[in-house]
């Protein structure tokens, strides 16, 4: 498989990771809130919003601050982050 097909292997692989993570986190608490009744009394509207985003940001940005860029699916892939000097 060529380098296009394993970026494409690892992105796979991270967001099978982070959709099971949120799966299971929206069986133990509510995965989304009402940001109109938050920000208002009024139940008339009902804003929902979802924490899914928020979790992909966190998933991503731990894997690029403490383990150098390697997540989970670049390291099932074999993937390493190079810079432009090799």
């Amino acid at each position: 498989m060529g380098i296009k097909g394993n970026r494409f292997l690892s992105v796979f692989i991270d967001l099978l990771i982070i959709n099971a993570l949120i799966g299971v986190l929206g069986f133990v608490w509510r995965n989304e809130f009402s940001l109109w009744n938050s920000l208002t009394t009024d139940g008339s509207l009902n804003i929902r919003v979802s924490y899914d985003l928020f979790y992909y940001l966190i998933y991503f940005v731990f894997f690029d601050i403490f383990k150098e860029g390697i997540s989970i699916g670049k390291k099932a892939t074999g993937l390493m982050i190079v810079n432009h000097k090799g």
